[in-house]
């Protein structure tokens, strides 16, 4: 068997710039695949994290139980009335007093005709 063969390959140039292209895309997906890895690091790292807290509560809430238990009543709150369309208002005048002075006027007159008569 012959040690080396030597094979020529068509448009080299080109050959190479393919072969570069997916060298490029292997590595952008290697980045990928270590910025993957590396957010799993910190997921665990977080998942500890909050396993921990979450002991912490149980035990918190565990010291919690000597305190007297009680009723909790929900407040209802108060629903604000609707406002209807507002109409203007009309204000209400004081009493007139010419009504009522000419009608006393007119009393007075017909005491004093009554009174004139007897």
């Amino acid at each position: 068997m012959p040690e080396g063969m030597h094979i020529s390959i068509q448009e080299p140039i080109s050959c190479r710039k393919r072969i570069l292209e997916t060298t490029i895309e292997v590595i952008r997906d290697l980045k990928k695949y270590e910025k993957l890895a590396q957010i799993r690091k910190e997921k665990l790292i977080y998942h500890g994290h909050l396993r921990k807290n979450i002991r912490e509560l149980k035990t918190a809430m565990a010291q919690l139980d000597y305190l007297p238990k009680v009723k909790v009543q929900e407040r209802k709150e108060k629903t604000p009335k609707k406002q209807e369309t507002s109409k203007p208002k009309k204000h209400k005048a004081p009493a007139k007093p010419k009504k009522v002075v000419n009608k006393l006027d007119q009393d007075i007159e017909a005491l004093k005709a009554r009174i004139r008569s007897l």
